[in-house]
């Protein structure tokens, strides 16, 4: 029996309570919190975050198992497309594992049920209409990009 518990920050498709059923079923959401001083940005039209000074990325905290990680680690592509680290709580809370995608990768928007996944998560963990749109802002200033690669290198 399990008994290790870690703390999970999440900000692309495991928002979504649904996913993370699946995928995590011991995982307990715990609530919405924000990774402050990073972005959110799409690379291989996936979420990752960057550092941004004065940005924050809204995400959700979850208590999770180790066997969770392992899942997690998976679903991740660990350790080639995503980094897992550790990083500092906030407000008392204790250490909080994170992943990052890991650096060469082109930005490209995500298709969009992928979109619709994280919308449903931001839904999910009460993160209202201000960070939807936001969100969505982030992937269309993507798709007008890749639209515009397109029609010129054609």
């Amino acid at each position: 029996m399990e008994r290790m518990f870690h703390y999970y920050f999440a900000y692309g498709a495991n928002m979504n309570i649904e996913s993370m059923k699946w995928r995590c079923p011991k995982a307990i959401p715990i609530g919405k919190a924000r990774l402050t001083e990073y972005k959110l940005n799409f690379r291989r039209g996936v979420a990752t975050v960057e550092p941004q000074r004065g940005e924050y990325v809204p995400g959700a905290l979850w208590k999770i198992t180790t066997s969770c990680i392992k899942s997690l680690d998976h679903f991740e592509g660990y350790p080639r497309l995503y980094g897992r680290y550790t990083i500092k709580g906030g407000k008392g809370l204790p250490k909080v594992q994170i992943y990052i995608m890991q650096p060469g990768y082109e930005e490209s928007p995500p298709s969009s049920y992928y979109l619709e996944t994280i919308l449903q998560g931001y839904k999910d963990f009460d993160w209202g209409k201000k960070a939807q749109g936001n969100l969505c802002k982030i992937a269309r200033k993507l798709m007008e990009v890749e639209h515009c690669v397109r029609t010129t290198t054609v």
